[in-house]
């Protein structure tokens, strides 16, 4: 039975009573798990393409005809590539089709989370902590002005003297403006009319974060980075494409018995709830009127992604390898590394493949066996590409029944339990989902720790003592070396930058879209 004084004080601690209570439902309600029992996909699985090599896609002319006239593909494209039975797409066809479907694309982030362990002292230190202690004075300048801030907003890398660059965000959407730039300038190749808006951002903020996610997305309009840009292209932020995550209550602890109730015993104080975020699987509840209203504009695919990841810009060849081979959803996944330690693997439940995050759903202890065999793992890139048209007709579908995880806690708080929804999990919910095998160090250049923003950004690299330091851990530096590799070629390709004089400088639009296309094999 609900109580009434609860559900008051829910609502002053900013918490959904409702989305509480039907969470709480569905977890007393659910019949105990099994032990899940997973294996690593076979090799050589068709579902799992590696995009490490040229992509090559065949298929029926009469399909690649349908398809095309269906998204719309300009007429001199469907000219150059359908005149032969069957079709065959290459590396070069993916990207100019690629290019071609940015107006029916949109793409979106999960900017709900706050720099708090990211910068946290203790995470850091535990990484790895003889590397954190020659990191220590740059990590002391640089933490205390972004912990707690929203992680977008938070500066992408940082220079060798550790002033921060532009925001995560800031880069989100330098990559969009300068697509759109590309696609203006394709569609006059091809004779095509533009169409009114193309690669629009649309995003999941939480209360933690919204209000400083808006502020700052209005002081990016005027910003040198992106001021030529947005007046070239003539792209606007719709404010109306955000939504924002609400809060749910913890739950009992399972040491107190089931059902489990409401937790009411935060920090020791009778009557006092702890607010907290529902996971982001909760997208597909928050963002169903956006994902409704997208469709309902004319887009056919949505990316989703985190903020975070450098590596998550739009990458053409996959998005026309997944719309012409009608995968409902596609997933980007690469080999696990060492500094790979939060997020989700890889796994085959029988026939089904599934994405499980090591801790709240497959235990570590699992994926060390695995890595311990020497089998390779692969890891979540947490990207996501889906097609709209399936989504929004699957969403109710989704949203009752992506799962609910469980997490026992014990903090300062207390002890309590804490529900979440995590997004990837709804591969499990798609027919035909679509694996790619992707190289780590150019699209999974994510920043769960500050000292791995560091890293990837090649922070420092050269001095005697991190070298000595690499020396001795060989392994850990081959990763290091990757990922500030990866990360100099995606700030050129993507965003748009040169390093000179140890500097990363922005190029200007001619200059960066030239790079682009001569990257992207665009022509």
């Amino acid at each position: 039975m609900q109580d009434d004084a609860l559900i008051q004080k829910m609502r002053t601690a900013g918490i959904d009573p409702d989305l509480t209570y039907a969470i709480l439902e569905r977890v007393n309600a659910a019949e105990p798990e099994a032990a899940p029992s997973f294996e690593l996909p076979s090799p050589g699985d068709p579902r799992i393409v590696d995009t490490t090599r040229p992509l090559s896609l065949t298929l029926p002319r009469a399909a690649f005809l349908s398809r095309a006239e269906e998204l719309s593909i300009p007429s001199s494209l469907i000219d150059r590539y359908g005149g032969e039975d069957p079709v065959v797409l290459d590396d070069a066809a993916l990207s100019l089709l690629g290019v071609a479907l940015y107006p029916r694309t949109a793409y979106g982030v999960l900017n709900g989370g706050a720099a708090t362990s990211y910068a946290d002292l203790t995470r850091n230190r535990a990484f790895e902590p003889d590397l954190f202690e020659l990191y220590r004075a740059s990590f002391e300048a640089v933490a205390p002005r972004v912990k707690g801030s929203a992680k977008g907003a938070c500066p992408a890398f940082y220079q060798e003297d550790t002033s921060g660059g532009p925001s995560f965000l800031a880069l989100t959407l330098r990559n969009l403006l300068l697509c759109v730039a590309l696609y203006r300038r394709m569609a006059e190749q091809w004779h095509t009319p533009l169409r009114g808006t193309v690669l629009p951002l649309f995003q999941m903020t939480s209360p933690a974060t919204h209000d400083q996610v808006m502020a700052h997305l209005e002081k990016l309009r005027g910003h040198p980075l992106l001021e030529a840009l947005f007046a070239h292209t003539g792209y606007r932020v719709d404010p109306t494409l955000t939504a924002q995550q609400p809060l749910v209550a913890a739950l009992t602890h399972r040491e107190e018995g089931l059902p489990r109730r409401i937790f009411t015993r935060a920090y020791g104080k009778d009557g006092e709830l702890l607010p907290l975020p529902g996971g982001h699987g909760q997208n597909f509840m928050v963002l169903e009127g956006i994902y409704r209203r997208l469709h309902e504009e004319g887009f056919r695919f949505v990316y989703l992604t985190n903020v975070d990841n450098l590596g998550a810009f739009v990458e053409p060849r996959t998005l026309a390898y997944t719309a012409f081979s009608r995968a409902q959803a596609s997933f980007e996944f690469s080999y696990k590394t060492p500094v790979d330690v939060k997020g989700g693997i890889l796994v085959r439940a029988g026939d089904v493949l599934s994405c499980r995050d090591i801790g709240p759903a497959i235990p570590k202890e699992a994926v060390a066996a695995f890595e311990k065999e020497g089998r390779p793992v692969l890891f979540n890139c947490a990207i996501g590409l889906f097609d709209l048209t399936y989504l929004t007709t699957h969403l109710e579908h989704i949203i009752r029944t992506l799962p609910l995880r469980v997490s026992e806690q014990e903090k300062d708080a207390g002890r309590y339990a804490q529900v979440e929804q995590i997004t990837w999990e709804v591969m499990d919910l798609i027919e035909r989902p679509l694996v790619f095998g992707v190289d780590k160090f150019r699209r999974f250049l994510a920043a769960k720790l500050l000292l791995e923003t560091f890293l990837t950004g090649g922070l420092h690299f050269g001095r005697p003592e991190l070298e000595a330091f690499f020396a001795s851990r060989p392994e850990l530096a081959r990763t290091a070396r990757a990922l500030s590799a990866g990360f100099r070629r995606v700030m050129e390709e993507a965003y748009g930058y040169v390093r000179t004089e140890e500097r990363w400088r922005p190029l200007r639009l001619d200059e960066a879209l030239v790079r682009m296309q001569a990257c992207g094999g665009i022509a």
